[in-house]
Order: structure tokens, then sequence, then C-alpha cells
């Protein structure tokens, strides 16, 4: 299958240059994790808040989710494409939902293959539950020799949805499902505008086998749709979709027990990174194995690193401090971020850490978090307040940045 480059924080368009400790050798290179959303991070399990339906002893609910909106932005200063541009002239918005859930029978039902059943608890079991949702309403096309041949079309519309076990047990994937209808860049170099372009319109759905909770095996149905607008053309493991009806086809289960690294689903990116040792920041450096349903190679090695790089959110000084101050003043409104002073009595202002992720060569995506200051008091609860993702070849960036915090759980 023709490797698909999304133009959405789901995957990373292509690589970085990052150390990858112990992506070689025979043993497994174990991921260093801490539920950094909770204020105390070495609590592996699943907090109660945090989870749905959790009432308190008088009955009364003691729940929340963490949900929160993201305005998307692009930034075309980064691109260095020869031939053609692309545009976003209505911008985006991500929203993410975390929580944790309590699966009964027919829950699992929906998201295990009948022969992997037997590996789970028959009436429950307890998962992280992380959906992302990103719509972008419009992309343009414009051929760089000449600006009058341009291509104007429906954007994004990606939606991730990600079932995974506790920090106890490595953040273990249990299923994910991808949602994709995306016009998607499609080559590095073109002499016509159609050319720069493919529309997708596909859903993934991967069923993971997990033996003493790490996954030893997965399972991907691909559907590719075909609705106005979103034909999916051009890959020829299913031939005859352009002008055909819906079409599902089952990938024979891909063995994933011998990883060098510890293995995540791609959709639960976010959430790894924002897992690592952030106490650490630049010190940070660890490999990761990730598993992309739509790419050749399946499983692949990544590195995730600490960044020195600050926040920032506009590129004027005075904008960015205003920018600073408000995104600060809605953390504190949501409880995260407590004012302190220093030594001297100044206001500490937000502090931040910077990581980035990507395989071993190339270009990064980079995320921001609220630092995680103190492991037993964690009042940022390391909320991601930026994310920075390349736009496949060379044609700029895409920045994420915290909007709206709709709610945040109880911790």
């Amino acid at each position: 299958m023709k490797k698909i480059k999304l133009l959405t924080a789901l995957t990373l368009a292509a690589g970085c240059a990052l150390a990858c400790t112990g992506c070689g050798g025979s043993s497994k290179n174990i991921a260093s994790l801490d539920s950094n959303w909770y204020s105390g991070v070495n609590f592996t399990h699943f907090q109660p808040t945090f989870t749905e339906g959790n009432k308190d002893a008088a009955g009364n609910a003691a729940y929340s989710a963490e949900v929160i909106e993201y305005a998307v932005a692009f930034d075309g200063s980064t691109a260095a494409n020869p031939t053609y541009t692309v545009e976003y002239p209505q911008g985006g918005t991500y929203t993410t939902t975390f929580t944790s859930k309590i699966l009964g029978e027919d829950e699992i039902e929906k998201i295990t293959l009948d022969e992997h059943r037997g590996y789970y608890n028959s009436k429950t079991m307890q998962v992280y539950y992380y959906k992302t949702e990103l719509t972008i309403p419009e992309v343009k096309f414009t051929l760089k020799s000449d600006n009058t041949k341009t291509a104007t079309l429906q954007g994004d519309s990606i939606v991730t949805e990600n079932y995974f076990l506790s920090v106890a047990d490595y953040l273990s994937p249990v299923y994910s499902k991808q949602t994709v209808k995306s016009a998607t860049p499609r080559n590095y170099q073109i002499s016509d505008i159609n050319a720069a372009y493919v529309l997708i319109n596909r859903e993934y759905e991967s069923f993971y086998l997990n033996k003493n909770n790490s996954p030893v095996e997965v399972v991907t149905k691909t559907t590719v749709k075909n609705e106005q607008g979103f034909a999916d053309y051009g890959y020829a493991d299913f031939e005859g979709t352009e002008n055909g009806n819906a079409k599902t086809s089952t990938a024979n289960a891909l063995n994933i027990e011998n990883t060098a690294n510890t293995l995540f689903d791609v959709s639960a990116l976010n959430v790894v990174a924002r897992a690592c040792k952030l106490t650490s920041g630049a010190n940070l450096s660890q490999a990761i194995n990730l598993y992309v349903p739509w790419s050749n190679a399946g499983v692949t090695d990544f590195g995730i690193a600490g960044s020195a790089a600050p926040l920032v959110l506009d590129k004027t000084a005075d904008d960015n401090t205003a920018k600073l101050t408000e995104l600060t003043s809605k953390l504190q409104t949501a409880g995260l971020y407590e004012e302190k002073k220093d030594a001297e009595g100044k206001t500490i202002g937000l502090q931040t850490v910077a990581v980035n992720v990507g395989t071993k060569a190339g270009v990064t995506q980079t995320y921001w978090f609220a630092a995680v200051t103190s492991t037993h008091d964690n009042v940022g609860h390391a909320t991601m307040l930026k994310l920075s993702t390349p736009v496949a070849f060379g044609l700029g960036t895409l920045n994420y940045t915290l909007k709206t915090i709709h709610s945040t759980f109880i911790s």
C-alpha cells in the first residue's frame, strides 16, 4: 500500500534527528512513563475521579473528563517546497477528550476480535479513552510556476479514538480507530496542480491482542469509502474504489511482540509524549515504537527528546507576552496554574517543557506541556499547551494552540 502522509497531528509527516537509546540489541527497551495528567504523577493506575461514573460516599457524581479545544493555524514561513504551496485560509479546530472507562461485556466485544476475547476479563475491563477531533474547513494548493493554477478543496475531518491500559501496564494499546477525510499533499515536485494532492476517505480499526498486558499482535481493518468530495484515489490495495462503494480489507495479523522498544498506537502519541519524564526537561531521551496502520512499515522506531525551546505564541514580543498572559489566565481559571513568587517577590511565570518526537532522520513535531515542577503536587497536570507539526513535503507547519479548556478532571 502506498504510504499516506496526513496533514495532521495524527502522525509525523517525516522523521527527526534524535538519539534513539536502546533501539538496537536483543532486549526490549522499556519506556519510562509517569501519570503526568494527575496531581500525583507517581500514581500509576486509574484515578477514580478520572473514571466515568465514579461517585463519592454520598452517591454524588465525583468525576470529570479532560476536554480541551485547540486553535489550528498554518505557518508558511517554514515552507521550502520548490514547486507548490499550501494554505489553510480558515484555520481549524482540534479537540481532545481524555478519560477512563470501565467497559462492560458489550463494549469489550466491540473493540476486540472474537479470537482475542479470551485474553481479556469477560465481564469488565478498565481502560483509558483518548479521542481527538480535527476540523480544517478548507485547503488551497497553488503552483509556484503559475500562481493562477490553484486547487481549493474541502479540508480535513479526522477523528481518532484510542483505548489503552494504565501506566502500570505501559499504556499498552487495546483498540484504535481513525476516521480520515483529508485533502493531503501527494508529491514533493509537481508540474500539474492536480498532482499536488490526494483525497483520502478511509477508516482504520486496529485490534490488539495483549498477553500479560503487553501487545503481541495487531489486526487492522481498513475501509475505503466513496462519498461526494472525498473519493479515495491512487491506492492499489483497494482497486476499483474510485467509482465503487465502500470496501473493507482485513490485514493479516502482525506480530508486534518482539519490537525493540515499548510499543504504542500512533493515535495515543499525544498521551505518550505527555507521560514522559517531563521533570528531566532537556535531558529527556528515550526510544519508542509506534504502530501506524496506514504505513508500509507498520511498526516504526521513534525517538522522544526533551528540548529547551521556549513556548512562543506570537512572533512579536509584545503580542507574545499578551498571549502568554492570556493562556496563563485560562489555566489559572481551570485550576491548572498557581501563582508563586521567587525569593525576591517576583511572580514566577508559567513554566513549560518542550518535547520533540520523530524518527532518526528528518523533521520533527514539537509539544509544549505545562512543566511538572512537583511529582506530588503537579498543579498543571502537564496540560498540552501547543503542538507544532510539519506539513508533508516541506510545505510549512501547523500549530495547535490551547484555546478553551472545556473541562478538566478532579485529581
